[in-house]
């Protein structure tokens, strides 16, 4: 175990992609629905996901969101709330950090 975090065995680490799934319309605004995808056998507790809504040029909203646990290849969904309209700029979401369970 002791080498293993030493090294960070890749083995064991999650590899975490998102996928966006949807977007709509929100009680207070927008909602885009994302996927986080564990393509490796670790497992990522307290993942943390970022949606940045730009106009080609800077950042104009940022959202985050938190998934408890995303199992070694296996898949959690969330919601990233926008006031402005995502579809109508452009849209960066990255999984930004994770806590090992």
């Amino acid at each position: 175990i002791g080498r293993d975090a030493l090294t960070g065995d890749s083995a064991h680490s999650p590899s975490v992609r998102i996928a966006v799934t949807g977007m709509g319309k929100s009680a207070n605004g927008h909602v885009v629905t994302v996927e986080a995808i564990n393509e490796a056998g670790g497992t990522a507790a307290a993942l943390q996901i970022e949606g940045a809504l730009s106009d080609g040029v800077r950042v104009v909203e940022r959202s985050v969101a938190t998934i408890d646990y995303v199992p070694g290849h296996g898949r959690a969904a969330a919601g990233l709330y926008f006031r402005q309209d995502p579809r109508a700029g452009q849209l960066d979401v990255r999984a930004t950090g994770y806590q090992q369970p």
